[in-house]
């Protein structure tokens, strides 16, 4: 299992490193989505003044740039990611940041390192869950006593068509990547695991990306609206589920 889980791994990176396009999440037809999903983390994450924010899979930069967008500028932002051309594209945008290249699976940074840790559509990616329970653990050891995190990956009844059992395995349409579909339960579960409190787990991304596209602005506060007061619309409905919490103080 183990050689499958790196062979799995190196696969993505390769490809990531290659082929895939970055950027994606800045193009017109996904900027109110991309938004829904990152407005809703950061608001559940308890950043202070001068707060260090560590962003574990950062892609080329989407939190930053929200951050810089609402005006936090004071916010210490810590970005990792295992593959290096995302973070030159980064890094290209945001030369006063942090960027490291290394597997946030693996042990990263010094315990209580963190006041808040961030992590969007990463979790899901690792090829078992001895290896998601293992970033989601550094995740914790990094964080300090009452820190907050926000945590998000696919919700399983909306992607299930994307492998072929419909709970886990590479990517029908593309083998090199590797996706484990959580529910609710399982996300929950995984989290207490490592040790964090979790407060809450929610769909978010309720809205279709067509109506967003028409709606804009108004959609991206009607689907954050949705999430907190009309929750029983979005239990299956939503394409994403988000977790937030805590580590317990000491």
């Amino acid at each position: 299992m183990g050689d499958f889980v790196e062979e799995q791994k190196e696969r993505e990176r390769r490809l990531r490193e290659s082929t895939m396009g970055f950027g994606e999440f800045q193009l017109q037809k996904t900027v109110w989505w991309n938004r829904i999903e990152l407005d809703n983390a950061l608001v559940r994450l308890s950043i202070p003044e001068n707060g260090i924010l560590w962003d574990a899979g950062c892609s080329d930069g989407r939190v930053v740039a929200r951050l810089r967008e609402k005006g936090r500028t004071d916010v210490i932002y810590v970005g990792t990611d295992f593959a290096q051309s995302p973070l030159r594209t980064m890094l290209s945008k945001y030369p006063d940041i942090l960027a490291v290249c290394a597997d946030a699976s693996r042990s990263l940074f010094k315990p209580l390192s963190f006041d808040a840790v961030i992590s969007l559509q990463v979790v899901q990616q690792l090829a078992s869950r001895e290896e998601r329970l293992k970033m989601l653990k550094q995740i914790f050891i990094a964080l300090r006593p009452g820190g907050s995190f926000a945590v998000s990956v696919l919700n399983r009844p909306n992607w299930a068509s994307l492998v072929a059992n419909g709970i886990e395995g590479p990517l029908l349409s593309s083998p090199d990547l590797y996706v484990y579909l959580y529910t609710p339960e399982e996300l929950r579960a995984d989290l207490e695991t490592s040790g964090f409190k979790v407060n809450e787990v929610v769909p978010i991304n309720n809205l279709p990306v067509r109506y967003l596209k028409l709606l804009g602005p108004l959609g991206v506060f009607l689907d954050i609206f949705i999430t907190k007061y009309l929750r029983f619309l979005g239990d299956r409905r939503g394409r994403y589920l988000l977790a937030a919490g805590s580590v317990p103080a000491a």
